[in-house]
């Protein structure tokens, strides 16, 4: 027969109090939770354009620059260009991991307080609409704009590139504002699409960790 031992109970000391002493031992066991920040998807994404944007204005600074520098283009250039787009790339990668795992892990002294906090921090019921819709009206406008951008940009770096003082036809007020148009959109994009995903992380995450 097993022996089952019991805690012998004291006169002064009430059923209550066993309780609490019994909560306060298991709320010194902390709990941790790795929790995804806002960001990387957003970083990631313009660096991807940005490499887009620069690979298709390659051509155009190496015709700017080879009456200028003919010993600097097109190899020694697109080389250190190359470099370049690396380490914004691996720059970006690495910050991005700082970011995410800087506060990781969190730290709770009991479950009921990280229940709260992914309560707490999961998207809202308006960002379920506003994120999605800043997502799809973001990159839209940048598709549209996408063109005008790039054109803008074969314009003027000749011109600030050879410093010759003529101004393309195509370099008007209304390409100007296409050009900002574009990277508002995308801005507006990648911010709704970093939300959009993070966001579903930790709303997976309070579903896990809480049962809902």
């Amino acid at each position: 027969m097993t022996n089952v031992q019991t805690k012998p109970w004291s006169p002064g000391k009430s059923l209550q109090d066993d309780l609490t002493e019994i909560g306060n031992v298991e709320s010194r066991h902390s709990v941790h939770l790795l929790y995804p920040q806002y960001g990387p998807v957003e970083a990631l994404v313009r660096v991807g354009v940005f490499y887009v944007i620069v690979d298709r204005m390659t051509p155009v600074l190496v015709e700017a620059l080879e009456g200028a520098l003919p010993t600097l283009v097109p190899d020694p250039f697109t080389t250190l260009l190359a470099m370049f787009l690396w380490a914004i790339a691996l720059l970006t990668l690495g910050s991005q991991v700082y970011a995410q795992l800087r506060p990781s892990p969190l730290t709770f002294e009991s479950r009921a307080d990280r229940e709260a906090h992914l309560d707490r921090k999961r998207p809202t019921d308006s960002e379920y609409t506003f994120n999605p819709v800043l997502l799809i009206l973001g990159a839209t406008f940048a598709l549209l704009a996408w063109n005008g951008a790039i054109g803008f940009l074969e314009n003027v770096i000749p011109v600030v590139v050879e410093l010759d003082g003529e101004m393309p036809t195509a370099m008007t007020v209304e390409n100007a504002f296409v050009f900002a148009a574009f990277f508002v959109s995308l801005a507006a994009y990648t911010r709704g699409l970093d939300r959009f995903v993070i966001g579903g992380m930790r709303e997976l995450l309070y579903r896990l960790y809480t049962g809902v």
